[in-house]
């Protein structure tokens, strides 16, 4: 699928940019940070696995982020949600709202900045 989805996006920048628009295109993808081509395509293509839509995103979602913020494993527990947070701006920013929300109503701190691993605030 990806490899038709990918041949399918050449034949309509060939067909429908012209040569100006496909010279900025090239300039924008070759000024990206190394890694950064390898995430806007795969942004472009979607997730390889399992689908969550935003409603059934916002539906699991606290869910999800009290589990992140527990030490659980939040991804084998809802395993679409980080393909669809990764993939929705969105989504993405109620995640990191309802985080800080229950990080200051419950008291927990994160360890190191990375996502599941928090713990209780000494008091």
């Amino acid at each position: 699928m990806t490899t038709e989805l990918l041949a399918a996006v050449q034949r309509s920048i060939e067909q429908d940019l012209s040569t100006h628009q496909r010279e900025v295109l090239v300039a924008i993808v070759s000024a990206l940070p190394p890694n950064e081509p390898g995430r806007l395509l795969a942004r472009l293509t979607g997730p390889t696995g399992p689908e969550l839509s935003c409603d059934e995103c916002f539906e699991q979602l606290e869910l999800y982020v009290e589990l992140e913020l527990t030490t659980s494993d939040a991804d084998a527990a809802i395993p679409a949600m980080r393909a669809h947070l990764e993939g929705c701006s969105a989504c993405a920013e109620d995640r990191e709202s309802l985080r800080a929300l229950l990080r200051s109503e419950s008291g927990f701190r994160s360890d190191d900045g990375h996502l599941g691993t928090a713990r209780p605030r000494p008091r």
